[in-house]
């Protein structure tokens, strides 16, 4: 619930006028406690905003009413009020629902009606950013496909199209768990785990500190520890740093943060990807300090499970290899590394890290290998996000998914009788997709934005039809 001023019932005459009173009467104390500054609080609309609530010896708080200021000039009565003693005489504490607001950027004070309707000067103002409510919900969305067909030679398939979760803002990072369920993130600040129909909230960073969640990664042995990393970037003192910290799951949230690798400083620009590969190693990819010189190239880093360094053995640093300069994501499967790059002028889209030369005493540096994709150029495109799915691992015909940057579209990855990567698209009728994510039973997931309303975002289970028809009605 949301917490506001206090609001003193010593009330001011008002009229009908729906701006709220500028100047009260000496005798008017001010509201106190005042809201917090800065970008504002997010809220959907479907919150409770509470409030401290002072009435005179002589009064009853239920002969009160409350009214809202929306933006300084709206005028709303509050409904389902509730007031309840604070243990302190004639002091009350009150909730109401929100008043109605649309999307976007909104100021919200509060008045009092006493008993004999005059109204008390407003409170302090609080900011609120109004985003779309996240639910789930199976609805039919406008634009979303009931199925879906890959026309691939030998590996065609169709896919049933389900929406599990709608009124997203910027979903990303999607990861599905061994059990199940399906974890994301929303706004780079929130982590998202669904399960059973249900939704968990986990906040992660304050939403007006300016520190983003660039990444989240499974422990290889999450089924046992428990264990989310995510790669969390901030800014201090107009240096931009990156820290890798380590929640434990537990009921559907993430707590008993505990940061394993501070402080690394990163470019101002680009992004940062995260991965877990056996014996929970943490793989991070970092962006060019310069994108846009085409000699700049980014670095893979590499750290054990406590956060010490594991790169290159000889010079005792994290460092682990060259890659692209403005990376996106990073996927472990089989022993391997696979690399997203966006767009840049000589970097390939896709690479991949082979582990085999740890065994080496000395492996020195190495580059991530180029992904040569039929029908596409060596570079000079780029991509969102990929998933390997169990049949990449095992170099069979399934490949790997991966969302194309533009034009926005998924595809998957097929390996021919030569080992030829053939892209087939997966259509997705007008939507844009964001993020993929596989599961062990060839289910995909895709968090992708509606082409009709970018603002409004999606999760979507791709389920082959033949599976899809097995589930119990």
């Amino acid at each position: 619930m949301l917490s506001l001023a206090s609001i003193v019932a010593t009330a001011a005459c008002g009229g009908d006028d729906d701006r709220p009173p500028t100047t009260p009467p000496p005798t008017t104390p001010p509201p106190t406690s005042p809201p917090p500054s800065g970008d504002g609080v997010t809220v959907t609309g479907s919150e409770r905003i509470g409030w401290t609530q002072t009435v005179q010896a002589s009064q009853s708080i239920q002969q009160f009413r409350f009214a809202a200021y929306v933006d300084n000039r709206s005028r709303a009565n509050l409904a389902s009020v509730q007031c309840a003693s604070s243990g302190t005489a004639n002091v009350f504490n009150c909730s109401a629902a929100l008043p109605q607001m649309s999307q976007g950027r909104h100021s919200l004070q509060l008045s009092t009606f006493d008993p004999a309707g005059a109204e008390s000067a407003p409170s302090a103002e609080l900011v609120l950013n109004v985003v779309a409510r996240i639910v789930v919900s199976s609805a039919p969305v406008p634009g979303v496909p009931a199925t879906t067909c890959v026309d691939a030679t030998g590996a065609s398939a169709c896919y049933a199209v389900d929406v599990l979760v709608q009124g997203l803002a910027q979903p990303s990072n999607l990861l599905t768990t061994a059990d199940g369920r399906l974890l994301f993130v929303e706004r780079q600040t929130e982590v998202f785990l669904f399960e059973r129909g249900q939704l968990l909230r986990s906040t992660l960073v304050p939403p007006d500190s300016g520190a983003t969640i660039q990444s989240i990664a499974l422990a290889a042995d999450f089924e046992s520890s428990r264990y989310v990393f995510a790669a969390i970037a901030a800014a201090r003192d107009e240096q931009r740093t990156l820290s890798i910290v380590r929640f434990r799951e537990a009921g559907g949230t993430l707590a008993e943060a505990a940061v394993i690798v501070p402080d690394l400083p990163i470019a101002k620009g680009g992004e940062v990807a995260l991965s877990v590969g056996d014996g929970n190693d943490l793989y991070v990819a970092l962006p060019a300090a310069d994108t846009t010189n085409p000699s700049s190239a980014g670095v893979i880093l590499r750290f054990d499970s406590q956060g010490a360094a594991k790169g290159q053995s000889r010079l005792a640093s994290p460092v682990l290899a060259e890659s692209s300069p403005r990376p996106a994501k990073l996927a472990w499967g089989d022993g391997r590394l696979w690399l997203a790059g966006l767009e840049t002028a000589t970097s390939p889209a896709l690479g991949q890290l082979s582990m085999e030369r740890d065994a080496t005493p000395d492996p020195g540096p190495r580059h991530a290998e180029p992904v040569q994709v039929k029908g596409f150029p060596s570079a000079g495109w780029g991509v969102r996000d990929l998933a390997p799915s169990e049949g990449a691992a095992r170099s069979e015909q399934s490949g790997l998914f991966f969302v194309l940057e533009n034009p926005r579209a998924l595809y998957r990855l097929v390996n021919n009788e030569n080992g030829v990567l053939t892209p087939a698209l997966v259509p997705l009728a007008s939507l844009l997709p964001e993020a993929v994510s596989t599961a062990p039973n060839d289910v995909v997931y895709v968090a992708a934005m509606l082409a009709s309303d970018p603002s409004q975002g999606v999760i979507l289970r791709l389920m082959p039809v033949a599976a899809r028809r097995a589930l119990p009605r």
